[in-house]
């Protein structure tokens, strides 16, 4: 018998009886109560941070495809992801709101000073609201 591959697990994030988390630079989702983890596909799309949506349908990430991270979102069941957000610019995914209808994260993008952040949110349709704080 072979014994279980183990990788570098990291960022992991719960929702009811849903986790995920990153290992090799992508996505990962199983159970809460265990079982075999399975990998969603993001596009090539290096990832940090996955969130799960209240509802638990929506994954949302910073991704790097490249360059500076984005916020990206995809179904939990599956498929590819989809960048919300083109800033070129710091950011961290903060989770969503409670009704779900935004992706919360924190840009320095079009900041004049290093580590001055903007909260902003974008939906997981697309459109970008700034608040600024």
């Amino acid at each position: 018998m072979n014994p279980p591959s183990v990788g570098y697990l990291r960022s992991p994030a719960i929702r009811g009886e849903q986790v995920v988390f990153v290992c090799e630079d992508t996505v990962w989702a199983v159970p809460a109560s265990g079982g075999r983890a399975r990998r969603l596909d993001t596009g090539g799309v290096a990832v940090d941070e996955p969130v799960l949506s209240p509802d638990g349908r929506l994954v949302a990430f910073a991704g790097r495809a490249g360059g500076a991270p984005d916020v990206y979102v995809m179904p939990l069941v599956g498929g590819t992801a989809r960048r919300l957000t083109y800033q070129g610019g710091w950011l961290t995914v903060l989770g969503f709101d409670p009704a779900g209808e935004h992706v919360l994260y924190a840009t320095d993008a079009q900041r004049p000073l290093e580590r001055q952040r903007w909260l902003c949110r974008v939906s997981p349709d697309g459109g970008l609201r700034y608040r600024r704080g």
